[in-house]
């Protein structure tokens, strides 16, 4: 199995927290798979830059060409697509989730496989008819006809299809790519901004999750999920497996991450977590 992050960082710089998050990210990572696959980054120059001191097995500079960096979602895509090309199957991570058990094997075993269930497109991070109203542009028919489906959340994202994850890669490219969505994707801002309505995460989130949603609901299929409900991931799944997410910017958070990279060896041991520590 090929195990990947990604990083489209566009000349953005990188703080001391935001460096030890992915080391202890990428430390756990390696505790856990290090000696029988190899763990890759997919990025670009300046994000190689940042990261090359970094223990990957191999980096792939791929990732210079994107053209809207404000949909933060599209490297991983491309990372995505790179993947399937080596026709191996595979597990791609976010750098703020935590891997402080290995996975369980039916899921790394799966065809495609995500985080969780997230929200239905029409809902907050996803609400497309806002994005309509507010860029005044046109958004894919897609988005619109398709509200009410349900999004999964892709702190993790993989599997054993490549195919099948090609045709979804495809399937999000083909709509980048379209022209008459041109000056949807060019827009990086928009002021003021309406009711705080956060566009680059709003087309990133449904650029890459909701676009899975859709394309599984066509295909008729369900990705496998580390969880299913909130009340696995209050009960059980934080013990195993964290994704920061919004607490990136946690003050408590970012203490802890920053001790725990501060040992030698780094702190890799789950005892120490607790909920209110790391649940989003």
């Amino acid at each position: 199995m090929k195990i990947y992050y990604s990083l489209y960082a566009n000349g953005n710089r990188f703080n001391d927290t935001t460096l030890n998050m992915w080391k202890l990210s990428l430390a756990l990572v390696k505790k856990h798979y290090g000696e029988n696959n190899s763990i890759e980054l997919v990025c670009d120059t300046y994000a190689k830059e940042i990261l090359k001191d970094l223990p990957f097995d191999n980096i792939h500079v791929l990732l210079d060409h994107i053209n809207y960096p404000t949909i933060w979602s599209l490297g991983k895509i491309y990372a995505y697509d790179f993947a399937c090309s080596i026709k191996e199957p595979f597990l791609h991570l976010d750098a703020d989730v935590f891997l402080w058990k290995p996975l369980p094997e039916n899921l790394l075993a799966s065809p495609v496989f995500c985080q969780s269930k997230d929200l239905v497109i029409g809902s907050e991070f996803y609400h497309v008819d806002k994005l309509k109203l507010y860029t005044r542009t046109t958004t894919p028919k897609d988005w619109h006809d398709y509200k009410g489906t349900m999004t999964y959340n892709m702190g993790i994202f993989g599997g054993t299809d490549t195919y099948l994850i090609k045709d979804y890669c495809d399937y999000v490219l083909n709509m980048i790519n379209n022209s008459i969505y041109k000056p949807l994707w060019a827009i990086d801002k928009l002021t003021p901004v309406p009711e705080n309505f956060d566009l680059s995460a709003t087309k990133s989130c449904l650029v890459e999750q909701g676009n899975l949603g859709i394309f599984c609901k066509n295909k008729n299929i369900t990705p496998a999920l580390i969880f299913d409900d909130l009340s696995d991931l209050n009960i059980h799944t934080y013990k195993k497996y964290t994704h920061l997410m919004a607490k990136k910017n946690d003050q408590d958070v970012i203490k802890r991450i920053n001790q725990r990279v501060a040992t030698k060896p780094y702190d890799l041991l789950p005892k120490d977590v607790t909920i209110e520590e790391w649940n989003t």
